[in-house]
């Protein structure tokens, strides 16, 4: 098999420093902004110019499959983006918000709901998921409740099998989003339903 690592390592020594700074900035599209959008007069030319690794909010087979042709045939190492969205509780097929479908424990549903969305949204040219939700929501004031399984570690313990991809699915090619078990590390409990940060200076 190939050695990824390797591979890894000579496209990194390869690489400049502006263009390792491009890889790791994360650009929404104006369609559904998420941060600021100032510094670039279009995404094709951010893309072109090395400047933007991951994009946001940008949908649809079309237009994803023209930024990454971009991306691969007109930049000089040829890094294919990375296309992500919100994809909470469905991509066209809606389903119950995960705090409801918690609430079922019909893990056998709430796994097909799930590989629903995967398959929608790889369709529409996306790659990875902010989701699931894996936080512990114990103050209902908090907007992101909705988004997990609730106050009980037991419910979100019980979910995360059947919504992170597994492995031997990867392998085989099926559809799958990249999933991210978002949001516990390092943040401290919410309280008054407001995200409390520490902030170092």
């Amino acid at each position: 098999g190939r050695n990824y690592d390797k591979e890894i390592d000579r496209l990194m020594g390869r690489m400049t420093l502006a263009e390792k700074i491009g890889q790791m900035n994360q650009v929404s599209g104006k369609s559904n902004p998420t941060g600021v959008l100032k510094q670039y007069s279009s995404l094709e030319g951010g893309v072109r110019e090395g400047k933007i690794g991951t994009v946001l909010n940008v949908t649809g087979a079309v237009t994803t499959r023209e930024l990454q042709r971009i991306a691969v045939e007109e930049t000089r190492l040829g890094i294919p983006l990375i296309f992500a969205l919100d994809v909470i509780h469905g991509y066209k097929t809606i389903s119950p918000v995960p705090l409801a479908e918690s609430c079922s424990w019909d893990m056998e549903t709430i796994e097909a709901a799930a590989r629903m969305a995967a398959v929608e949204a790889s369709a529409a040219g996306l790659q990875w998921t902010f989701a699931p939700m894996v936080d512990i929501a114990r103050d209902p004031r908090w907007g992101r409740v909705m988004e997990g399984a609730g106050e009980d570690p037991k419910g979100r313990d019980g979910l995360l099998p059947v919504l992170l991809p597994d492995t031997e699915s990867l392998r085989q090619g099926n559809p799958r989003l990249g999933a991210l078990g978002r949001l516990p590390i390092g943040k401290p409990n919410r309280e008054g339903g407001i995200d409390k940060y520490v902030s170092y200076s």
